[in-house]
């Protein structure tokens, strides 16, 4: 789980990131990224609701996350969707989400 203004990824495969970003991710050399938006529900109803406070002392509360606006310097094809990247499911969100909590705690 990242929150960051910018997110630049090279040379990464079959990888998620549960990311907040104020700009589009960049991704150059990639296959198989994925990635969720869908933390700070998810965070909150685990108890850990330190997650606000974070954002707001970071200067990134109530800021727009663009993690969806991706630019894969590899992919010319403005028509087409890039198949190095894609966005998860809110339902895989949670599962994913679900994981990393219980590994953390």
């Amino acid at each position: 789980m990242l929150a960051s203004r910018q997110l630049r990824i090279h040379e990464t495969q079959n990888t998620s990131f549960v990311v907040h970003v104020l700009s589009g991710p960049i991704i150059e050399d990639c296959k198989g990224i994925v990635f969720s938006d869908h933390y700070i529900d998810a965070l909150s109803q685990s108890g850990w609701d330190r997650v606000q406070e974070l954002m707001k002392k970071a200067n990134l509360e109530g800021s727009p996350n663009k993690c969806h606006s991706v630019k894969d310097f590899k992919w010319h094809n403005v028509m087409l969707q890039s198949p190095n990247w894609s966005i998860l499911s809110s339902e895989d969100s949670n599962k994913l989400l679900s994981q990393i909590i219980h590994a953390a705690t």
